[in-house]
């Protein structure tokens, strides 16, 4: 039971940018930094567009949490933009870090 999340960091206000992904790992369990990693790495200032076909431009951030969190191993796709050239791209990621305040 309880709530995971996915390890990436966005900005409190939309639109919500990646400020840490540091901890994300892909549907495998694998992490950014291991050469097996299945998705682009998600840069710093990247914009979340979407999370599991929901648009998250306009969402509060406790909306963007509870689309984010959900049961542990289950995972999310998210649609991002890139910061350096505007492009659209897609990542899978598991849900795997305990969430701090639901118990």
């Amino acid at each position: 039971g309880g709530v995971y999340m996915l390890g990436m960091e966005v900005s409190f206000d939309a639109p919500h940018c990646v400020v840490g992904a540091g901890r994300v790992k892909d549907q495998w369990g694998r992490s950014q930094d291991d050469e097996l990693y299945e998705n682009e790495v998600a840069g710093l200032g990247d914009r979340l567009k979407v999370v599991d076909g929901n648009s998250v431009d306009k969402v509060s951030v406790e909306e963007l949490q509870h689309l984010m969190c959900g049961p542990k191993g289950t995972c999310a796709t998210l649609v991002l933009e890139s910061a350096l050239t505007g492009r659209l791209y897609q990542v899978r990621l598991s849900r795997h870090i305990p969430h701090p305040r639901v118990v």
